[in-house]
């Protein structure tokens, strides 16, 4: 009997999570491979606007390490790079998966545009809190207790919350820093897409939102039937970070779509 052959994923992580931080979630997909860039947005691609940064740095690399189309799989940012990336060069990617994707629908859009023009969105925007994160710790203790109070990580899975500990701090001078830039994390926060393809219909796509979130809301929901019906969508009972707080489960309902 011929085992299945290893199904290629190439995996864009939300902002501020460095993609070795999913570890245990892949980890729940046996039959799947995954690659990825590690720390999207610190390239040096300059043209931010719309996320392109993102969607360069990713096409380029998938197109130089691929002789064959892969699964285009993405959480948040990283679905929106997805999904902009796959609309640029549809032949690279066989189908795409977007968890929770940070795809504004069109009231939201023109809600964001206002802001922008405004000079509101700055000081509104998640990127005001980004450059003010913490960015160093003495030690990956000091670290693993100071994230441990915060809301973000409550309902982390453990293994989960080790791999941040883990792979979100690299060593420093002074201990241990931050290895995702809150400059970077700012950037990518102040250029969600405002504009999405309009034609999508060469991609095969599903997008799985997350019941309780708070990025992927109704009017996304309502927005993605009206424009692109071909598109699944399914609802995962969970929030916005359901990868890292119900690996498992999450793991099943994807793997079951491969």
């Amino acid at each position: 009997m011929h085992n299945a052959p290893m199904q290629k994923i190439h995996f864009s992580h939300a902002n501020g999570f460095p993609a070795l931080s999913y570890e245990y979630f892949f980890s729940q997909m046996k039959e799947c491979q995954f690659d990825f860039i590690n720390t999207m947005g610190h390239a040096d691609y300059k043209t931010m606007t719309n996320l392109s940064f993102l969607k360069d740095e990713l096409l380029d690399y998938v197109e130089a390490n691929n002789t064959e189309p892969v699964i285009g799989m993405g959480h948040s940012s990283g679905a929106a790079a997805t999904l902009l990336a796959a609309a640029e060069k549809p032949e690279l990617f066989e189908k795409i998966i977007l968890i929770d994707p940070v795809t504004l629908g069109s009231k939201k859009r023109v809600a964001a545009e206002l802001a922008k023009k405004l000079k509101l969105w700055e000081r509104f925007s998640p990127a005001y809190k980004a450059k003010r994160r913490r960015f160093e710790f003495s030690s990956k203790q000091q670290a693993f207790d100071y994230y441990q109070t915060k809301a973000l990580f409550e309902d982390f899975h453990a293994s989960c919350f080790k791999d941040y500990i883990e792979h979100g701090l690299k060593p420093s001078d002074n201990g241990f820093e931050l290895t995702f830039l809150p400059q970077v994390e700012a950037d990518i926060f102040s250029h969600m897409p405002t504009r999405l393809p309009k034609d999508l219909s060469k991609i095969d796509g599903t997008i799985i939102y997350a019941k309780n979130s708070n990025i992927f809301g109704p009017s996304d929901i309502n927005w993605w039937k009206r424009r692109h019906p071909h598109f699944k969508l399914i609802c995962f009972d969970g929030y916005h970070l359901f990868p890292f707080e119900q690996p498992e489960k999450a793991a099943n309902a994807i793997q079951s779509l491969i």
